[in-house]
């Protein structure tokens, strides 16, 4: 996922859905490589590079930067930690994303977010964030295509001071044995929003 902006600037991309984080991280033992794309209307696209790694079950740190001189240009980090690991109930985790002593990048943005296992092939999601004076709630769900292997994902996260929204849908599925393919589509609510397109490719790598 990258998480959607509150305040000028880019994010580390925590584990999440679409625009949002949740309460998943990184699985020990794994380094997420990442390569994605962000196309939206009359504008020219972004290309970024990042990673991610559990360095044990419940924390997950990452880095990511944009290529070239666009808005993300600076690296910016993340660190989310899982206190709550209850998969048949609540799981719940705290976080710093958009790490950075860049002016550039914006501020530390500072989340919760908590999950809870609907079902087998049903998970809801939701939390809270903050980022230099901007608050903002957000909602999310995901699950399984008939157990095809690929997932959908949907959320929502309020910006603009919670005067708008961005809502988002997309999916996440397997292209080989180690790479994943994120894609989805961003609507942000206000006055002549356009979508947002994004497409990311994972390369996970088992590091013990």
């Amino acid at each position: 996922m990258v998480c959607a902006l509150l305040a000028v600037g880019a994010w580390a991309s925590p584990t999440g859905l679409n625009n949002i984080p949740t309460a998943d991280v990184t699985p020990e033992g794994l380094l997420v490589l990442q390569q994605y794309t962000n196309v939206r209307s009359a504008q020219t696209p972004l290309y970024y590079l990042g990673a991610k790694a559990g360095l044990d079950r419940n924390l997950e740190i990452g880095l990511d930067g944009c290529l070239g001189s666009g808005p993300g240009g600076p690296a910016v980090g993340q660190v989310k930690y899982r206190f709550l690991d209850n998969d048949d109930r609540l799981s719940a985790a705290v976080g710093i994303a958009n790490i950075t002593n860049s002016r550039r990048a914006g501020k530390e943005a500072f989340y919760i977010a908590l999950k809870r296992n609907l079902s087998p092939d049903l998970r809801g999601h939701m939390g809270f964030l903050t980022q230099g004076g901007d608050h903002a709630f957000f909602v999310g769900a995901d699950g399984s295509f008939l157990h095809t292997g690929w997932d959908w994902k949907v959320d929502a996260i309020q910006t603009h001071h919670g005067d708008d929204w961005l809502a988002a849908v997309g999916t996440i599925g397997p292209l080989g044995k180690n790479v994943l393919l994120e894609a989805w589509a961003s609507f942000p609510t206000e006055d002549a929003g356009n979508p947002t397109f994004m497409l990311k490719f994972d390369w996970v790598i088992k590091t013990r």
